[in-house]
């Protein structure tokens, strides 16, 4: 798999969510962009298992320690989140840091690692509160991550006019099933990644890998159009 092509093709870059050490197997990831490693969720993962796959997958891999207070299990401090993350630094390339652990987003910058600054929310931003919050992020950040929850169509354009307006590199995602269908939309509106699962969802309202690939497929403008094409039809 190559990070530039990534497995789902066009435009719509997927992340493999992981939430077990075994789905750390290329042979799963072979339709992901990148992958992400919840290590909130498989807090006993060895870091040598992450060095592995760092060796057989060529795209990014993220690490991800989300709190309790934005969707995730860890519940510790700043201190906690530095203990946790720093035996994985060696073998990623990107880290989400979110605004309450953003003190420790110089010091793995400096390893050369991009800094994901993450926010998630269980309700929907107005349009003013997403260009704050995105400010806010990119203080810190070199790619700012939003979730929110919308509720409705309006919500929904929104948030698509949000992200096709950014100022870019930015990942946009929504949480819960309401709105899931903007998971797919987001990246053909700017959203550089949407996360997926392989096994069991990380976040509700995820769809599969498998699923994506088939979206993406689907989605992705790769052919030509020729509905219009006023070239005479063979013989």
């Amino acid at each position: 798999m190559s990070g530039e092509t990534g497995g789902c093709q066009g435009i719509i870059q997927a992340v493999a969510s992981l939430s077990e050490p075994s789905q750390c197997d290329p042979g799963l990831l072979t339709d992901a962009y990148a992958v992400e490693i919840r290590l909130d969720l498989m807090p006993d993962i060895p870091p040598a298992r992450v060095d592995r796959l760092a060796g057989s997958f060529d795209g990014p891999i993220i690490l991800t320690l989300r709190s309790v207070e934005e969707g995730g299990r860890f519940t510790g401090d700043e201190a906690a989140f530095i203990r946790a993350t720093t035996p994985f630094l060696p073998y990623v390339t990107m880290v989400d840091v979110e605004t309450r652990f953003q003190g420790d987003a110089d010091r793995i910058r400096e390893m050369g690692i991009t800094i994901i600054s993450s926010c998630h929310t269980d309700r929907m931003l107005t349009r003013q509160e997403l260009e704050t919050l995105c400010h806010r992020l990119r203080g810190y950040g070199d790619i700012p991550k939003i979730a929110v929850r919308p509720q409705d169509t309006a919500d929904l354009l929104t948030l698509l006019s949000f992200t096709h307006a950014a100022a870019k590199p930015i990942i946009v995602s929504v949480t819960g099933v309401v709105c899931r269908s903007a998971r797919p939309l987001l990246p053909l509106f700017g959203s550089l990644f949407t996360y997926c699962y392989i096994g069991t969802p990380t976040s509700p309202g995820q769809y599969s890998l498998e699923e994506m690939k088939c979206l993406s497929a689907l989605l992705s403008p790769v052919i030509m159009d020729t509905w219009f094409d006023p070239s005479p039809p063979h013989p």
